[in-house]
């Protein structure tokens, strides 16, 4: 519902009452819109409901004594009931500061008691937890130097393939006058082992090299964060 059809309808709405209440009623709603501003307008609007809904509270708390009230957000009030507190969120109406509770003097804050729980907890668990997290360390490093030892025996024995096919070929070449079917084969046997050890030196090479890369940037980034700080919120 758009304001002028909120307006018209609470118009239609006050009838009842007299033109001097309807038009000053009229009058202080549509001001209130107006120092609202229109980005505001729809919000104020669902928070009064329907025009006959704010009608009914104005006419209940009018009883012909316009002069001894005043206009709200919620509808007429007057003598005691005058004073209304202003709307939740309303820019143009100063808020009103929540009071904040004091703290009793001498309570702690239930963090605090949470906080020191948790270093006792620590306290009595360290016997406890330092070995065992210690061997759980221990177990993870030795499975790492072991798979970084088995890629660089295996790349050692690619590396002493590939000579060898050198060394197998060198002799095929020498015998090559002298028994050429036995020097073929050699040198063709020596070429395989030459290709294979290529192989096999470059793929283990690679395993060696991505592990030591990996290794090195996780112990660089454990040593790292005892000493890193988290930012606060601010």
């Amino acid at each position: 519902m758009s304001r002028m059809e909120f307006m018209q309808a609470l118009e239609r709405a006050l009838s009842d009452v007299s033109s001097e209440e309807r038009e000053a009623a009229l009058q202080y709603y549509n001001d209130y819109l107006d120092d609202a501003g229109p980005e505001h307008e729809q919000e104020i609007l669902a928070e009064w409901g329907t025009p006959w809904k704010l009608a009914e509270s104005i006419r209940s708390g009018m009883d012909n004594r316009l002069d001894e009230g005043e206009f709200t957000e919620s509808g007429f009030f007057a003598g005691e009931q005058r004073q209304c507190p202003a709307r939740k969120g309303s820019p143009f109406h100063e808020k009103k500061k929540e009071e904040q509770p004091e703290k009793e003097p001498g309570k702690q804050s239930p963090n605090v008691w949470k906080w020191i729980a948790i270093a006792l907890l620590c306290i009595l668990l360290a016997p406890v937890c330092i070995p065992v997290v210690l061997s759980l360390v221990a177990v993870i490093v030795g499975i790492i130097v072991a798979a970084l030892a088995v890629a660089v025996s295996l790349l050692i024995a690619g590396i002493a393939i590939l000579l060898a096919g050198l060394l197998v070929a060198g002799v095929g070449i020498v015998k090559l006058f002298a028994a050429p079917a036995a020097a073929a084969v050699l040198i063709g046997g020596g070429l395989l082992l030459f290709v294979l050890g290529v192989l096999l030196s470059l793929l283990f090479g690679w395993i060696v090299l991505k592990s030591s890369v990996w290794l090195f940037r996780t112990v660089v980034s454990v040593c790292r964060k005892p000493f890193h700080k988290k930012e606060g919120c601010r």
